[in-house]
């Protein structure tokens, strides 16, 4: 079946591939001894499903997905390094976190980016609440131009948590954070992943670990089971069980 129409990111009409919000590849990684991923959820409206590589639709031209793939390839190679591969070290403020080197982080925003903009294209129940707003031509623009901007535009952080919480991928949600800045938020393989959708600046906190901000990465870590993600999924599992679905 074609699936002819005008692509999202730039003037081509023809045929929509079929694009992946995050990497199938990625998604594969969830399953564990042949089972395949699946959403577990107690969001109204949202059913729990099997998803075997991962939320998809068709907005893009062949050539805009052959060029979101490249960024979707070296973000793999990176987030299934193992932790131990960095340095430990810590923040300015005193917070843990890990020193890469050699990472190009440019991509890895890039990556974030185009994971976020799908997201918003998604038309899957998970993504319902992804609107980026006026800031999606912004967005749009960067990635039809392969540009990570400036550190400070829609500022991207990675941070890692130091179990196993490789099996989980989350869909993206808006924060606020205490000084009012709105930030959208997922976590996939053993990070979450934050970008700025603020004009306002970003937190002093944040100001050398965002990419692109030193030569070298900085990804802040926390533990996953002490976490406020780790207590919300352990409360969704153990009503998912309650359910006589687990």
């Amino acid at each position: 079946m074609n699936h002819v129409g005008q692509c999202r990111l730039c003037p081509t009409h023809g045929e929509l591939v079929k694009s992946h919000v995050f990497p199938s590849a990625l998604v594969l990684d969830l399953g564990s001894e042949g089972d395949r991923a699946r959403v577990i959820t107690t969001e109204p409206g949202i059913r729990e499903r099997v998803i075997p590589s991962g939320w998809h639709g068709r907005y893009l031209c062949d050539g805009c997905e052959k060029k979101s793939k490249l960024y979707d390839d070296y973000a793999i190679g990176f987030l299934r390094r193992p932790l131990s591969d960095a340095v430990r070290k810590h923040a300015s403020l005193g917070a843990p976190a890990l020193e890469w080197s050699g990472i190009d982080q440019g991509k890895l925003k890039l990556f974030a980016l185009w994971c976020l903009w799908r997201a918003s294209m998604c038309d899957q129940p998970e993504f319902e609440k992804v609107r980026l707003g006026s800031h999606t031509d912004s967005i749009a623009k960067m990635l039809r131009e392969s540009d990570p901007a400036d550190p400070e535009d829609y500022a991207t952080l990675f941070v890692a948590y130091d179990t196993e919480p490789e099996m989980l991928l989350t869909p993206w949600n808006r924060v606020r954070r205490a000084n009012s800045t709105n930030y959208w938020k997922c976590f996939l393989h053993r990070y979450e992943i934050r970008i700025k959708v603020d004009k306002r600046p970003s937190p002093p906190e944040h100001a050398e670990v965002l990419l692109g901000a030193r030569q070298t990465l900085l990804t802040p870590t926390r533990s996953f089971l002490d976490s406020r993600l780790g207590e919300t999924v352990g409360e969704m599992l153990a009503e998912h069980r309650r359910r006589g679905q687990g």
